[in-house]
């Protein structure tokens, strides 16, 4: 979430609240849902941050190359593009 936050920054976009808000509504709703899914082993939060802290890991890439493709190419298309591949 760090390094989102800090790609955000670097585009010109102050959204901490919103990556953070999000993801810890996110793990709490998960943690949730598979504990009342598993009734005989509890999950523990840390495992569900954890996991879904991993799967961030596609969308800062994606947004990493957006971020160079769109500042230094100028080239918006392209950037939109990797949008629309982000949340695909």
């Amino acid at each position: 979430a760090l390094l989102l936050g800090g790609e955000l920054v670097l585009s010109g976009k102050f959204q901490f609240g919103y990556i953070y808000g999000f993801g810890m509504f996110g793990c709490v709703t998960m943690t949730l849902v598979l504990n009342f899914m598993s009734p005989n082993d509890a999950i523990s939060f840390w495992t569900v941050t954890s996991i879904l802290g991993y799967s961030l890991l596609p969308v800062n890439l994606l947004a990493a190359v957006k971020l160079v493709v769109v500042n230094l190419g100028n080239l918006t298309t392209m950037g939109r593009l990797l949008g629309i591949l982000t949340v695909i």
